[in-house]
Formats: structure tokens, sequence, C-alpha cells
């Protein structure tokens, strides 16, 4: 179930150290296994989804959904 509108959901990703990873995170708000459809919250952290991962641990790393509109 996806937060209302406003609030924000934690989440925790274990990455590989000194290596690029694609954050993206998708709703499916009618159930039906199929992502990125209209009417659904889409997200990344940034606008290509990449990030670096350091040899320390990061925290904060926000990402902001938008509903699929086309």
């Amino acid at each position: 179930m996806l937060p209302i509108p406003g609030t924000s959901l934690d989440y925790v990703l274990l990455a590989p150290s000194s290596s690029v990873v694609y954050l993206w995170a998708y709703g499916d708000l009618d159930g039906d296994g199929v992502l990125n459809e209209v009417g659904e919250p889409v997200g990344s952290f940034g606008p290509t989804g990449r990030f670096e991962t350091s040899t320390s641990n990061e925290s904060g790393l926000d990402m902001a959904l938008q509903m699929v509109t086309e």
C-alpha cells in the first residue's frame, strides 16, 4: 500500500561499495502487476536514477513520486 500524498515511506537498499546503482520506485495502485501505467506513481533518485555508491553508508536519499500521465 502506498502512503498518502505528502507522507513518506522508509526504505533500505543494500548495494556494494564503489559501484553504480539505479534507484527507481514504482507503485501498482490497481494491483494488476503492471507497472508504469497512466495514473500510477513512479519516482527516481535524480533525473536518471543513477547513484554512485561510496565506501561509507549513505542516508537521506529522497525520491518524490509523480503520477504517470501519458
